[in-house]
């Protein structure tokens, strides 16, 4: 469903979260000649960030589940 059909309100919020960047703006940059420079920039940079965010939270999952699995090893071996 295209954002244009939520409210405004909603809208501001929806353009905020990375699904609007994951299809929608990549596709609209190739098959779009209005976008300018800034616009790329700007589109590549909230891209980068949502990166940047995902891979840090992937890092704290994957450093507790090592915790855990080195604490269960170490109760075992008490």
């Amino acid at each position: 469903m295209p954002l244009s059909f939520f409210s405004n309100n909603f809208r501001l919020f929806l353009d905020v979260l990375p699904f609007k960047y994951l299809v929608y703006e990549p596709l609209q940059m190739f098959s779009n000649d209005t976008y300018k420079l800034i616009d790329y920039l700007r589109i590549i940079c909230i891209q980068l960030i949502w990166c940047i965010i995902f891979l840090y939270y992937i890092k704290i999952h994957i450093e507790k589940k090592e915790w855990s699995t080195s604490q269960m090893w170490e109760d075992k071996n008490v």
